[in-house]
């Protein structure tokens, strides 16, 4: 997982960083936006972009709806701080969960983080990271631990300081993919626990 999201970070560098063509295509968008020279507009209809001479990127309302889940292989730069917490979550839960279950919670994590974001964030915004499935795998490490009798407390204490983290780190979180991981990750959780 640290591989693909690293790899993904890196084609869109490859290709121009910020103003990378498959940053616009991969980013979590609500709706469409039309990028002309360095201005971007929204609310405007493909063939509106296309006569003024834009570039039209359609949103998740406009049928991209990829980008609920390719909006997750984007970490940002501060992506080193979400691949830290995923190679030190990810073997505890892939050991107790098998790899199949764990992938599946990874990404379903990750898509109810991004199903959070595309509900919550004002239309214009685009949204990148995978911090939506991290906090899934903080919340299903939560369950883990209290189904299999150990100390949840610990993981309740990392899970507080990422929680005020989000809310008090500053600007360019996005708030609102970190609960829906969150609830997705504890639900998710206590599904596939539930014979175990």
């Amino acid at each position: 997982l640290i591989a693909v999201n690293v790899a993904v970070w890196l084609g869109v560098l490859a290709t121009g960083g910020d103003r990378s063509r498959l940053l616009e295509v991969l980013a979590l968008q609500p709706t469409a936006s039309c990028g002309i020279g360095s201005r971007v507009y929204i609310n405007v209809t493909a063939a509106q972009c296309a006569a003024a001479g834009g570039d039209f990127y359609p949103g998740v309302a406009e049928g991209g709806w990829w980008q609920l889940m390719s909006a997750a292989r984007l970490a940002p730069p501060g992506m080193e701080g979400q691949m830290l917490a995923l190679w030190f979550l990810g073997p505890q839960l892939e050991r107790f969960l098998g790899r199949e279950r764990y992938i599946a919670l990874y990404l379903l994590s990750a898509l109810a983080g991004s199903v959070a974001v595309y509900w919550l964030t004002e239309p214009g915004t685009s949204t990148l990271g995978a911090s939506g499935a991290i906090f899934g795998l903080l919340g299903a490490l939560l369950i883990v631990a209290w189904r299999a009798g150990g100390d949840w407390r610990n993981v309740l204490m990392w899970l507080g300081i990422n929680v005020a983290f989000t809310f008090f780190g500053g600007a360019g979180i996005s708030w609102q993919g970190h609960p829906g991981g969150l609830a997705g990750g504890i639900v998710i959780a206590l599904i596939l626990t539930a014979r175990r």
